[in-house]
């Protein structure tokens, strides 16, 4: 079939999770499928990793995208007005729209593929089957947020906008044939999001499937090398709100716990951010910040503990399991874990007290037979459920869907434009 992909964030170098998983995804369709990909940019530097993607497509095309805080305060007062969601109005550029029309126009496309919820503006009433790739349910995220927010400010404002979002989500989710879940509580709460109370019968619901984030084994593997003392791990971008609320209490209250059964340790924060929060952290005794990095590969061989003391989120965190495939114990919390099939105690520590957090972190530092433990059977977890090799099937089997889909479409087509012909030739003084 012929694919439309669009991408918020150019699915290459792999040095996120979200690439990580868009990536994957890409690359496995493109081996069955004709691929074109269009792409949000941040950078003029990223055009340079352009011509990786263009062996996986048929077309790769690009579209700048600018953020900044300052834009947002001026469109929020508009957004909340009008109800639109200012998450979704601040992507909705209009020359991504344009390109997707013209290409729409020249490749009379079978499929569009909407990876992320910001991207499904553009697609939503696309001539074709429409697959919503849900990396997160979006507006959870939100409603997490803003109810742990300190100040009242940035509570109401919050709500506003989780209002707006969640019905935007709703009402975008409906207009899609097909969606892609994460993990099962995601599904469950779109579920619910779509149909309260049951209100849509299964025909008029749009068909789940729920696809595990596939990790190259090969790609992420321990490497034998001599580890830092004493040292632990965070990574994910700061400007992911969750993120930035799990580094700062992971760095101002959790390490100084830990620090205190275990003097020597520090912490390293990997991620790009507002150049204030990597300011603030650094400043933090014992944390040292790298900003992003090309490969997280050597910070996970060279760390003893990844930890992800997340309070909010969705989706699945593929941090985890990039660290586990590289043989590097993981503690999280309940939330941070959420949607990853492995045993805690076994394959990795769950705690969400910071003081039993704190306590988990200085057992990994200082009990090698448990940090060889957790490294060996997080290894083996992944190699057993999160192979891309397994997951790439349930997207097969997923892609069968969406292709059954298709052939429907194209058999109803088929028959309306056979019962236009045939009207026409029965209409009286037609053309013989």
């Amino acid at each position: 079939m012929k694919i439309l992909f669009l991408s918020q964030l150019l699915p290459y170098p792999q040095d996120s999770g979200s690439k990580i998983k868009s990536y994957q995804t890409l690359a496995h369709l493109s081996q069955r499928h004709q691929l074109t990909l269009l792409s949000f940019i941040r950078s003029p530097q990223e055009h340079e990793h352009v011509p990786v993607l263009r062996r996986l497509c048929h077309h790769v095309g690009t579209v700048p995208l600018e953020r900044s805080r300052l834009s947002d305060l001026l469109h929020f007062p508009l957004c909340a007005v009008t109800g639109r969601s200012l998450i979704i109005a601040r992507d909705g550029i209009e020359e991504m729209a344009k390109r997707v029309r013209e290409l729409t126009a020249q490749e009379g496309f079978d499929v569009f593929h909407a990876d992320r919820l910001q991207m499904a503006q553009f697609v939503s009433s696309a001539p074709g089957v429409r697959v919503l790739d849900q990396h997160n349910v979006e507006s959870e995220i939100l409603r997490q947020w803003y109810r742990s927010s300190p100040r009242l400010a940035l509570r109401l404002a919050g709500w506003l906008e989780w209002r707006n979002l969640r019905r935007y989500e709703a009402q975008t989710c409906r207009r899609f044939h097909h969606i892609f879940c994460l993990t099962p509580q995601d599904r469950t709460q779109l579920l619910e999001m779509l149909s309260p109370n049951g209100s849509m019968t299964i025909s008029e619901l749009p068909q789940f499937s729920v696809l595990p984030v596939g990790i190259d084994c090969s790609h992420f593997a321990p490497l034998p090398v001599v580890k830092k003392r004493a040292s632990i791990l965070f990574v994910g971008s700061l400007r992911w709100p969750p993120n930035a609320d799990a580094a700062f209490w992971l760095a101002r209250d959790i390490l100084t716990r830990v620090r205190r059964a275990v003097p020597r340790a520090r912490l390293t924060i990997v991620g790009d951010g507002p150049d204030s929060q990597l300011s603030q952290l650094s400043r933090c005794p014992g944390v040292t910040v790298t900003g992003r990095v090309e490969d997280i590969r050597p910070y996970f061989w060279q760390h003893a503990v990844l930890a992800v003391p997340l309070r909010m989120g969705s989706g699945i965190r593929i941090k985890i399991l990039t660290a586990l495939a590289c043989g590097l114990p993981v503690v999280s919390t309940t939330k941070g874990c959420e949607g990853i099939a492995g045993e805690p105690g076994k394959h990795f520590l769950i705690e969400d007290d910071p003081d039993r957090f704190a306590a988990a972190l200085a057992q990994v530092l200082t009990l090698r037979p448990l940090q060889e433990r957790l490294a060996r059977r997080g290894r083996e977890l992944i190699e057993k459920s999160h192979d891309e090799q397994i997951v790439s099937r349930d997207l097969d089997r997923a892609y069968q869907l969406v292709a059954d889909t298709r052939r429907q479409q194209l058999s109803i087509l088929s028959a309306v434009s056979a019962a236009a012909s045939q009207k026409e030739s029965l209409t009286p003084g037609a053309l013989p």
